[in-house]
């Protein structure tokens, strides 16, 4: 993300987050037939290999270790595939499915899979790939008295090949999703250098999407910070009253608005969000008053471009995404 954040600043574009966007959907075209057979190769591969057991710390079962280790992400893969030149429709469509689950869905706590359903298999064979009963071999393996560290270090080595690699998979999907392409939203609309500052600088002042910015941050003040602190101030009985009365009443209103006002029946309860907006409302109109006088400075011909006017800008519109 650092890296990622360099490119921006450095170059001012986003080509490659574009190119890895696209990208991005053919990891995602996984469906319940090709989960069902990767499942069946990996059977069949166990099967062939006679399913000598589940340790693969003896010299004469390195066949077993070795299909373990390599063919999983190879069957993922092939499998997918596989399913994709069958039937490319339901593969594509299952693309926003399989999204809404990596992102919002599946928590971090989930037991990270080599392949995709395995954890949920009902099958003997599955136990060679579940992250449940490898912890419990690796515990068995530490109780062992006869070679302990040589089976935990195996051990160890097994979960870090099949799981690392899962783990990465599953936070890249979800810190791309929720932090990354806003955090390179944020940075990349804030640049601003000294042949861009004009331009920047009219466009807070005439472009319709500022103008919708602060509209609703006057709202924001009015209603949501000048409004709650009057009538805290001014009404103070009173407005505590109706707050306590539609708290023994209807107490899931006051739990919707406590989002929003930041005053109760029991006094002031300032959250990080009530600060976060005003800020932000604040921010939208001194943005707004800057570009104002240095617009006009720019049509009296008295304003000179200047990498500090420039940083200066950036970082307010940086501060304001953040």
């Amino acid at each position: 993300m650092a890296a990622s954040l360099y490119v921006v600043i450095a170059y001012n574009t986003l080509v490659y987050v574009a190119v890895g966007a696209c990208l991005a959907p053919f990891l995602l075209l996984r469906t319940d037939e090709s989960t069902q057979l990767a499942i069946r190769w990996f059977e069949g591969g166990l099967s062939w290999l006679d399913r000598p057991g589940l340790s693969i710390f003896r010299p004469e079962q390195f066949g077993l270790g070795l299909f373990l280790i390599i063919a999983p992400p190879i069957i993922r893969v092939a499998s997918v595939i596989t399913v994709v030149l069958r039937h490319p429709l339901d593969s594509f469509k299952a693309i926003p499915t399989n999204c809404v689950r990596q992102v919002l869905c599946i928590d971090l706590m989930y037991p990270p899979e080599v392949i995709p359903g395995i954890e949920n298999s009902e099958t003997e064979s599955a136990g060679f790939l579940k992250a449940s009963e490898h912890v419990s071999l690796i515990s068995a393996y530490w109780r062992d008295d006869r070679r302990p560290f040589q089976a935990l270090a195996g051990g160890l080595f097994f979960l870090a090949v099949h799981w690392l690699p899962a783990v990465a998979y599953r936070y890249s999907f979800k810190a791309t999703a929720l932090v990354y392409l806003p955090l390179l939203w944020v940075a990349h609309e804030s640049l601003t250098d000294e042949q861009t500052l004009a331009d920047r600088l009219e466009d807070v002042v005439f472009s319709a999407i500022e103008r919708l910015k602060r509209v609703y941050s006057a709202f924001v003040i009015i209603v949501f910070v000048v409004l709650p602190v009057t009538l805290y101030v001014t009404f103070h009985e009173w407005w505590s009253g109706i707050l306590r009365s539609a708290s023994t009443s209807h107490s899931e209103i006051v739990a919707l608005l406590a989002a929003f006002i930041f005053t109760s029946p029991t006094g002031l309860d300032v959250a990080g969000w009530h600060v976060a907006r005003a800020v932000n409302a604040c921010l939208t109109f001194g943005l707004y008053f800057y570009a104002e006088s240095r617009v006009r400075e720019i049509r009296r011909g008295g304003f000179e471009r200047s990498t500090a006017a420039a940083t200066r800008l950036s970082l307010a519109f940086l501060l304001r995404g953040v």
